[in-house]
């Protein structure tokens, strides 16, 4: 037989380009290998460089929160200086978007920034040279200096930085939305002339585009609290003797709120002020959650909702009107009057409102919604 040699060729050329093909096959195959191999390598350093910077950042170890009772909460006390208060303040209401931020709405710090500033909380709540439309009343601000401890607890013995840092007493601003920096000097009583305060710049007469105060709808101690609160009412109502359950509840609660609370004190060596055998029934420990979270989210949009959310639970009005009506002592038979009907916790419905659709009634506590008919009521 004889053999053609041009079919030889191309066998022979064909099975070239099979090798060829095969090889280039490899050859991808590695390289893309070591293409993966490298990303990975690449996206590892980058993850560790990450890590480091965060580590170097967050200064914050575990150790850190045994004073807490193993909550991760930001010291009062600031690194380094025996005596200086005020770290959480600042990190939390200052820098803002700290550890402890579940979600807040954040404002431009940059000078000469073209981002919105947070006019509403100048306007509000004042600041240097600016005059705020609402302040604190005498109940609140008079209330740890002159030691009359309806507010701030009497167990905590003047310690607690918030009495300083949440309101200004020569400026009767509401430091939480209005300044830029409050360090405490030092504990004791006399802390609040102790108080170095930072405004936001003022800029000619424009103050209000000044204030960068970033606003917190949620953060960690709120939560906390709330979670105490419904720690409280996992308890049966039997007022005499608490089961072990009930025990249980009680100082889980207790735990909480004693970790929120011990954050806020001008000690230097963190001392337990609350203690948890004074609040021993259903009663005792929740009307403690209500009393801080009154003191750890003062000025925050909190506290008219846990009231309403107290009566709801009581079916009166009672805890709330003995609230209230410590506002004002010019108007407390008033408060306790308007505010005795279960109604009258809830908003009434714009005029307009009802006006356009006459399917919708009015709340009943303020009459038809007229000016006129809510003061008969």
């Amino acid at each position: 037989m004889k053999t053609n040699i041009a079919d030889l060729e191309k066998k022979v050329e064909e099975a070239e380009l099979k090798a060829k093909d095969a090889v280039d096959k490899k050859e991808k195959a590695v390289n893309e290998a070591i293409r993966k191999e490298k990303d990975a390598h690449e996206a590892e350093t980058i993850r560790l460089q990450k890590e480091k910077k965060d580590a170097e950042e967050n200064k914050y170890t575990a150790s850190d929160f045994k004073d807490f009772n193993g909550y991760p909460l930001i010291a009062s006390k600031y690194d380094g200086y025996a005596n200086t208060f005020g770290q959480a303040f600042s990190e939390i209401f200052v820098k803002g978007n700290s550890m402890e931020s579940i979600f807040e709405l954040n404002f431009d710090k940059e000078s000469g920034s073209s981002q919105i500033s947070n006019g509403p909380a100048s306007d509000f709540f004042g600041g240097q040279g600016r005059t705020p439309w609402v302040t604190f009343t005498t109940f609140v601000g008079n209330d740890q200096k002159d030691g009359v401890y309806k507010v701030f607890a009497k167990s905590n013995n003047g310690l607690d930085a918030r009495a300083y840092e949440n309101i200004n007493f020569n400026n009767i601003c509401v430091n939480k939305h209005s300044c830029a920096s409050t360090i405490l000097y030092e504990g004791g009583k006399e802390a609040y002339k102790k108080i170095f305060t930072v405004w936001y710049p003022t800029i000619g007469s424009d103050l209000a585009s000044q204030n960068k105060s970033n606003y917190i709808i949620y953060r960690l101690t709120d939560i906390m609290l709330l979670k105490a609160e419904a720690l409280t009412q996992l308890m049966s109502d039997n007022a005499e003797t608490l089961s072990d359950q009930d025990r249980d509840y009680l100082e889980k609660a207790f735990d909480l709120v004693d970790a929120v609370n011990k954050r806020s004190l001008m000690q230097t060596e963190l001392k337990n002020t609350l203690v948890l055998a004074d609040y021993g029934s259903k009663t005792a420990i929740t009307n403690l959650v209500y009393e801080e979270r009154n003191r750890e989210l003062m000025f925050e949009g909190k506290r008219f909702f846990d009231l309403v959310r107290r009566s709801q639970r009581d079916g009166n009005t009672d805890y709330l009107r003995s609230n209230v009506s410590n506002k004002s002592v010019d108007i407390k038979s008033t408060i306790e009057s308007k505010m005795q009907k279960m109604d009258a916790i809830y908003w009434p419905y714009n005029l307009d409102e009802i006006k356009a659709n006459p399917n919708l009634k009015q709340n009943s506590a303020f009459g038809s919604g007229e000016n006129s008919s809510y003061e008969k009521n």
